[in-house]
């Protein structure tokens, strides 16, 4: 008796194999509801923008430093009569200082200018002693380039490197980023409550359950000095091996809410105050 060729004993199996993987990778995106590295993304954006404005409110167009306290209990002093100069920005390090958006700061921040914020090829870099935001410890640097008027408006590059992120509960986030940000209004008034800027970039980082995660801004991201919050924008995050994802922060909206659209659902997080 002649033998059955071998491609048709073997063809059931080969078909059910092929079944059974693309099941799977059906299950696994039926299953994907990973928001939390969306969320750590999102926090250590927020805090990262806090840092640069609580840095920018003391630069100032007409001196080197506005020298103003943001609340009644931080102070700030620069060294030298030249530049390079260095600003520390010291909160009260027991109760902390908290602003009017409700942000608690404690410790310090370093900020050394090679020249001016607002001069053009300006490197200010950023740095942190015991400092907290709302009870998370932040250690890393940021360093703010002025790139000078690009398309008729201010432009910053905004790196963070090995930032590190620490909860109450000693979870921690680690993060980096490469950022533009972009002065797209407020820039002419002389006020600086009223100052817009848009992000782009990447960034990318562990999160506090150990995941990795990058992230690539599809949608210039919103920030309001006025608002606190990024209020608009999108950027795709992939986290470890699940699939990418789009997160969106809403048509202009000021809060920290904002959603994670994965296949086939759409999912609500919050960030940080």
């Amino acid at each position: 008796m002649k033998g059955k060729p071998l491609l048709l004993l073997f063809a059931p199996v080969s078909i059910y194999f092929v079944l059974s993987i693309n099941s799977c990778r059906k299950a696994d995106r039926d299953d994907d509801n990973e928001t939390q590295s969306a969320a750590d993304n999102g926090n250590a954006q927020q805090i990262f923008n806090d840092i640069f404005k609580q840095v920018a409110y003391y630069a100032d167009t007409n001196s080197i430093f506005k020298l103003a306290a943001s609340a009644s209990c931080d102070t700030s002093w620069i060294t030298g009569t030249t530049f390079p100069e260095t600003l520390t920005i010291k909160y009260d390090t027991i109760t902390g200082c908290t602003d009017a958006a409700g942000i608690t700061h404690r410790g310090k921040v370093k900020a050394v200018f090679s020249k001016k914020l607002t001069d053009s090829l300006s490197v200010t870099t950023v740095s942190f002693k015991d400092f907290y935001r709302n009870n998370y410890k932040i250690t890393g640097t940021q360093t703010i380039t002025n790139k000078g008027i690009i398309s008729g408006k201010p432009n910053f590059s905004v790196v963070i490197s090995n930032a590190l992120i620490t909860a109450p509960d000693g979870k921690t986030i680690t993060w980096n980023a490469q950022l533009t940000y972009k002065l797209i209004a407020g820039d002419t008034t002389g006020t600086f409550s009223d100052d817009v800027f848009s992000i782009t970039g990447t960034s990318n980082g562990i999160g506090v359950k150990g995941t990795t995660f990058s992230g690539t801004i599809t949608n210039a991201l919103r920030f309001e000095l006025a608002c606190n919050y990024i209020s608009s924008g999108t950027l795709t995050l992939s986290p470890g091996t699940l699939d990418t994802r789009i997160v969106d922060f809403g048509g202009g909206a000021c809060d920290n809410s904002c959603t994670v659209k994965l296949t086939g659902k759409t999912l609500t997080i919050t960030t940080l105050p």
